[in-house]
Order: structure tokens, then sequence, then C-alpha cells
């Protein structure tokens, strides 16, 4: 299974369309918590479409650390 990275704060202070996401009436009323869990499936979603306008930041780093030992992701919207 294809794991991606996310981190939700960031990807609302970036992406106008996220922002747009969690502004619909059915996450109004709801937690933080439960916002910043939609927010990273809406990354993940992005990530298992290969959305136009995102991209994996890991791709970027020279040496990277997996501590579990599996490959992981970081999709993110371009800049």
């Amino acid at each position: 299974m294809p794991l991606t990275e996310s981190h939700p704060k960031a990807l609302l202070r970036v992406s106008a369309a996220a922002r747009a996401f969690v502004s619909a009436p059915e996450f109004c009323e709801l937690s933080e918590h439960i916002r910043d869990a939609a927010l990273a499936a809406y990354a993940a979603h992005a990530f298992e479409t290969q959305a136009t306008g995102w991209h994996d930041l890991l791709l970027n780093e020279r040496s990277p650390f997996f501590p579990g030992g599996t490959e992981v992701a970081y999709w993110f919207p371009k800049q």
C-alpha cells in the first residue's frame, strides 16, 4: 500500500483548494482533529490520483531516512 505524509495545517496555509474543501458546511461543526484527518485524506487522494499541481517533496531530499523501513511520499501542492 502506498504511503504519503501529510501536514494539514501547512496544507491549509498554501492551498486555496484545501481551504475550500474544509469550508464545506459538513466541516463547520467538527473538531480541528476531524478537519485535519479530512485534510490528510484529501492529500492522500491527491497522491493516489497523482493530482495535477501536486508533487512529491521527498524527491528533494538527499538522504531520506525511513525509520519504519518502508519508503513513503510527501505529496504536497506545488508553490
